[in-house]
């Protein structure tokens, strides 16, 4: 017991000091506009501020409850205005789920946001306004109503197919890849 409450007050004390270590007011105050130097992205390319946005919930155009490419490309000078650089848009692929991490269709847009032809006028006025867009592109999370699935779940032979299914029920407690 004697010892718990030893460590227990050793742990505090150093705990306090750290702390107290950390509130030195010695030290200068840094410059709130640096210099740009070699790892800033102005010199790297990298993007600089960037905005990641759930396409759903961000802003609505059409008054159906569901944010779409027109609400974003309606908001884009007020996420210029913020300086933001680039815009990560989670997945906006036909899924069956809601929030698109379980994809249909990879080479479509989910039509709750709008047309291929409103997510092409989205990517270029913000490109006109200098604003990056990335699509976070999840092959890793197909849909269990994939095609793919479907048709590895129709034929269980090892083929060309990429997905290879089990009829067991059970959890698989380790996965095996394929290559050919």
């Amino acid at each position: 017991m004697r010892r718990s409450s030893f460590l227990l007050r050793l742990v505090g004390l150093v705990l306090a000091a750290a702390l107290l270590a950390g509130c030195d007011k010695k030290g200068t105050t840094p410059d709130p506009t640096p210099t740009p130097g070699p790892e800033t992205p102005e010199r790297t390319g990298e993007s600089g501020i960037s905005y990641q946005m759930l396409v759903y919930s961000f802003a609505d155009s059409d008054g159906d409850g569901c944010g779409d490419f027109k609400g974003i490309q309606s908001r884009l000078d007020y996420l210029k205005e913020m300086g933001v650089q680039a815009i990560w848009l989670s997945p906006i692929h036909p899924a069956s789920s809601y929030h698109g991490y379980d994809v249909l269709d990879y080479s479509g847009v989910n039509p709750d946001y709008g047309t291929e032809a409103d997510f092409k006028s989205l990517l270029d006025a913000a490109h006109a306004k200098g604003i990056k867009i990335y699509l976070d592109y999840v092959l890793n999370h197909t849909s269990k109503d994939h095609p793919w699935f479907l048709d590895a779940k129709k034929t269980r032979a090892v083929s060309t197919a990429t997905i290879i299914s089990s009829p067991t029920t059970r959890r698989p407690t380790s996965a095996t890849a394929r290559f050919r």
